[in-house]
């Protein structure tokens, strides 16, 4: 009975894999193609020796201008994502600074930002960003010195010491690997991955092994058949060429999730369940029920460019792909006509030469021919006979096209770097740029929620589920000693249930960016109509804070409002301020402070002027009178 599952299991399992394939072929070819021109490669076997092959980055540059304004977002922000408590949560034993704090720990570990830089190239060029959120057991090291006494002599010996913890583990996942189920309805999601032999075995030793040894033992060498070749497809992917080494054996492992249906029956044999299935044939992991608690599989799946009813959707980059290879054979054919232009085609009359050795390898500039006395006087023994010029046609062609390329690929030749072809004016730039700029705050946003969003979701349950794990020494010293004690003294259980949920995550790195520069623009606004009219600026006074305001122009800008706020000495001089003034009345030489563009009452000796003017003089001890005033 146990064969018969474990055969339907497997062949359920090919089933499967055919089905998502079929539905995602034409989605990977345009994926090679993305990432062949990514990578500088295209097709020039039509081309001739001598012809011009040159490759321009302009999908490559747009592709980065759209990570970095993404990854940018969160860098630049120091918090880039809050905690929120829902309303009516009950049983928390944990504040939204705690989780923060500990989430925020935990995404570091897992290098989320370079993953965020990452996924957005992916989903620009093979249309999904593909994340599985999971953990990993990692050697921490500790030190500690031994001390000991040798002929009354000290001696420190320095000691080591590793102990495994628990860290958060967020990886990328290669859409080529990635087969989902096609029809949307979420029956089954499928990953492929090659591992080295070695380190399924290490996988299957420990307290709760993940396959069984005994067949893992047996599996040889995944072989490479016609129709997929791993190491070529992630070869065109990365840029690297392809190794084949025969001392390290790889196998195949297929991981799915998700539910087993009898093929013949169409009845559900298993529901929410993980099996793990080795070189297509080989069942090395049997169904087991869903090991994480929030009872949801591991991956986080989001397109950039989405489209109603699929579930591969759109890469922004298929058709700004196409145009960079029509720019490319027209900057080539254009390259060629100007080289055409310099040195043209010629004719030669080998038969007037007195040897045409000479001329085996070509005709180099400067070179002398000796001519025969065939050749008649005033003969031509080389002629040129092409009329290579630089079509004006293919130059504005060239221009169409690229200025379809930046709208495809939603950049322009100023966010590239470069100058436009034409004139433009300065408000054609600025709503340009307003457009583009709108246009990536949308995406920016739906990333946001679509897909960074989830993975801090999954990101704290699985936290929580594996909290026993991590390291002891962390904890309380992010959130406390307090609070940690709470959540020690709480089972596994107790804690997962009464933290994993009552709480939400928004994140706003990117948007809030955006959001600043346009209440900055608003604010500068405020501020221009405020200072056209001393009524409007009584009347602001009334009723609003100068102060206020200003701390909101410094956050709009993005300076951190503590690099520039007054310290404990500043504060204490401006207390001082009003007792300084009354002190430096009674001195002698205190005037008031003549560069400052705040009116300011005398409070030293009057100016000559006004004493002329008939107003009393104010006399200071030990002054003396001199023409026109005191000194």
């Amino acid at each position: 009975m146990a064969q018969d599952i474990e055969k339907i299991v497997v062949r359920t399992t090919q089933g499967y894999m055919r089905e998502a394939y079929e539905a995602k072929r034409d989605r990977m070819r345009l994926n090679r193609l993305n990432y062949d021109i990514f990578h500088h490669k295209q097709d020039y076997s039509h081309k001739r020796p001598g012809q011009s092959q040159e490759f321009l980055p302009k999908q490559q540059m747009a592709v980065e201008q759209m990570s970095n304004f993404v990854t940018q977002g969160l860098i630049d922000m120091g918090q880039w994502f809050s905690v929120e408590r829902l309303p009516g949560a009950k049983n928390q034993v944990i504040n939204t600074d705690d989780i923060y704090l500990l989430l925020q720990r935990q995404l570091e570990k897992a290098k989320l930002m370079s993953f965020v830089g990452d996924s957005i190239k992916t989903g620009a060029l093979a249309s999904l960003m593909i994340a599985k959120v999971h953990g990993k057991m990692v050697p921490k090291q500790e030190f500690s010195t031994e001390v000991k006494y040798v002929d009354n002599r000290k001696k420190t010996t320095l000691l080591m010491s590793e102990k495994d913890v628990w860290e958060l583990a967020i990886d990328l996942v290669r859409p080529e690997d990635f087969y989902p189920d096609p029809t949307g309805s979420n029956l089954y999601v499928c990953q492929n991955m090659w591992l080295d032999k070695a380190d399924v075995l290490a996988m299957c030793e420990g307290e709760n092994p993940l396959y069984d040894k005994s067949k893992v033992e047996g599996l040889t060498s995944y072989p490479y058949d016609q129709y997929y070749d791993p190491k070529s497809t992630k070869n065109r992917e990365t840029d690297q060429s392809s190794t084949y080494s025969d001392y390290r054996v790889r196998v195949k492992l297929t991981e799915c999730w998700g539910s087993i249906i009898e093929p013949v029956t169409g009845k559900v044999l298993y529901k929410n369940v993980t099996w793990t299935v080795a070189n297509d044939t080989i069942l090395i992991s049997a169904p087991k029920p869903n090991p994480f608690w929030h009872g949801k599989n591991p991956f986080v799946v989001s397109p950039i460019v989405r489209v109603p009813f699929s579930v591969w959707h759109r890469a922004p980059m298929d058709g700004a792909t196409r145009h960079n290879i029509a720019m490319n054979e027209l900057y080539n054919l254009m390259v060629d006509a100007g080289m055409m232009s310099v040195f043209g085609i010629k004719q030669i009359r080998t038969d007037w030469l007195e040897d045409d050795r000479e001329v085996a390898d070509g005709v180099r500039p400067g070179m002398t021919l000796r001519v025969s006395a065939a050749c008649p006087p005033g003969g031509q023994v080389i002629q040129r006979v092409d009329e290579g010029a630089l079509s004006p046609e293919a130059l504005n062609m060239f221009n169409l096209i690229n200025s379809e390329f930046a709208q495809t690929a939603m950049t322009s030749d100023l966010r590239l770097g470069s100058m436009p072809s034409r004139a433009v004016k300065a408000t054609e730039v600025v709503e340009a740029s307003q457009s583009i700029t709108a246009m990536f705050a949308g995406i920016a946003k739906s990333i946001e929620s679509e897909f960074i969003q989830p993975i801090l979701d999954l990101a704290w349950q699985t936290i929580m589920q594996n909290s026993n794990d991590m390291d002891d020494d962390e904890i309380p010293a992010l959130i406390g000693i307090e609070p940690a004690n709470r959540l020690a003294v709480l089972t596994p259980e107790e804690r997962f249930a009464q933290t994993s949920l009552g709480h939400k995550f928004k994140v706003y790195g990117v948007s809030q960016t955006l959001n600043k520069q346009k209440d900055f623009r608003k604010l500068t606004t405020l501020l221009q109509t405020i200072g056209s009219s001393e009524v409007l600026v009584e009347a602001f006074t009334k009723k609003f804070s100068f102060d206020k305001l200003l701390g909101e122009i410094v956050r709009s800008l993005d300076v951190e409002p503590g690099r520039i706020e007054q310290d404990e000495i500043d504060q204490v001089l401006m207390q001082m301020g009003p007792e300084l003034m009354a002190q430096g009345a009674a001195q002698p030489g205190m005037t008031p402070d003549m560069q400052s563009q705040i009116p300011q009452a005398a409070t030293g000796p009057l100016n000559p002027d006004v004493v002329q003017q008939g107003i009393p003089r104010t006399e200071f001890p030990g002054s003396r009178a001199v023409a026109g005033g005191n000194v």
